[in-house]
């Protein structure tokens, strides 16, 4: 008779010889020997942690070439690689496809801090280089960021059209020059110009001809992983370098403000690289909330609205699966757009955001529902309290596809 699990715990396999607990399924090994059920857990998954860490450690030494998948390091030399396929990489940030334009060309001062153009160095320790890259490869760190934040401008040289100026010295080109023009934000710079080019690189994607009923999220969505409007971008780095600024996105509830920043960004979009540089972060803010109200669908599109509904009060955790069953640039923009209101809810001690306006006026942007709709604000606070690994993991999926 087969005694009861309490009495006798171990299961011995007659074929492998292994032992397993019966309680709790684990192998019954010096990990669990002597240990309850709930500290062998909790030993096993500290373990798991640390292989997971020194995985991410290796992963952020390594390097592979875009081309051929050739795995490597470097011990010495510049940081522009080629792979013996000839493909080329910064080994800094990885860039693909890269020229000496690529690095910082200004003279360096020993025991200076750097204030020129900030792009790669040609020339650095690559003992430094790596130890840099496992500290921000940590736990806390995320590929969105390191994708987003970090994008190269991809140029190519062309012949410069007519009455065309410099996105970023704005004189006007000489005609038939060479100009470069960059493929991910579209726009036009004069050749000596281009080391000086600011990063991140926030790809563009002319709007089409406005449709009936106005134009989705997804027309506004370069193919650039991940897929996320231009307008969002630019607003959300623009108000992130100040969200110590008192009444963010709560001071002018009109709107008209937002509608005529709007605008003059559509406008500007291809003529400067800096086109919200005569507004403050309030109007940047209003702009985006103008933004979400006037595509067609909003980000949480009405045929959502009662799954949400029912997952910000019956079950909060169907919240992950509402988000994922999302088409892709509406979760792609939730997730960005979540994570950025967290930030700005961080700093609630400097901005002093009231918490209840601000939910009321983030719920009637992403759902397009009046302001005293308590279901739209339950599901606004939910979203704002989820971790923001689920959001950086929608966003990270986007990237990896």
């Amino acid at each position: 008779m087969e005694a009861p699990k309490e009495v006798d715990k171990v299961f011995r396999c007659l074929r492998c010889k292994s032992s397993w607990c019966r309680l709790c399924e684990l192998p019954w090994n010096d990990d669990h020997v002597g240990q309850t059920c709930d500290e062998a857990a909790l030993k096993i998954g500290v373990q798991k942690k640390q292989r997971d860490l020194e995985r991410m450690a290796s992963e952020a030494v390594m390097r592979k070439c875009h081309r051929c998948n050739l795995v490597f390091t470097k011990d010495e030399g510049c940081n522009r690689i080629t792979c013996r396929c000839r493909a080329t990489q910064c080994y800094i940030c990885r860039a693909k496809d890269i020229d000496y334009t690529h690095f910082c060309r200004h003279p360096l001062i020993p025991l200076t801090p750097r204030t020129c153009c900030q792009k790669c160095l040609l020339w650095e320790n690559p003992k430094t280089v790596d130890e840099n890259a496992i500290i921000h490869f940590g736990p806390t760190a995320s590929k969105y960021i390191a994708v987003i934040e970090d994008r190269c401008h991809n140029t190519h040289l062309q012949k410069a059209p007519a009455w065309k100026s410099c996105s970023l010295c704005q004189l006007a080109f000489r005609f038939g020059s060479e100009i470069h023009r960059c493929d991910g934000c579209e726009v036009m710079i004069h050749v000596e110009c281009r080391e000086n080019m600011p990063k991140p690189c926030i790809p563009y994607k002319p709007p089409c001809k406005d449709k009936a009923g106005g134009l989705r999220i997804v027309d506004y969505c370069a193919d650039l992983r991940p897929r996320l409007p231009f307008v969002v971008l630019r607003c959300v780095r623009f108000v992130d370098a100040d969200l110590h600024k008192p009444g963010l996105y709560t001071s002018n509830p009109s709107g008209v403000l937002g509608d005529n920043v709007l605008t003059v960004l559509h406008q500007e979009q291809q003529k400067s690289m800096q086109p919200l540089k005569d507004y403050d972060s309030h109007a940047v803010a209003e702009c985006l909330l103008a933004f979400l109200r006037n595509v067609r669908d909003p980000v949480i599109p009405e045929v959502s609205h009662s799954d949400f509904f029912a997952a910000g009060t019956e079950n909060p955790d169907d919240l992950e699966v509402c988000i994922v069953d999302l088409p892709a640039p509406h979760k792609n923009t939730l997730a960005y757009l979540f994570l950025h209101w967290q930030r700005v809810l961080g700093n609630a001690d400097r901005n002093l955001i009231e918490l209840g306006m601000f939910v009321r006026v983030i719920a009637n942007a992403v759902m397009r529902v009046p302001h005293e709709c308590k279901a739209a604000t339950d599901v606004v606070k939910r979203l704002l309290a989820i971790d923001k690994s689920v959001y950086e993991r929608v966003l990270e999926i986007d990237i990896d596809s």
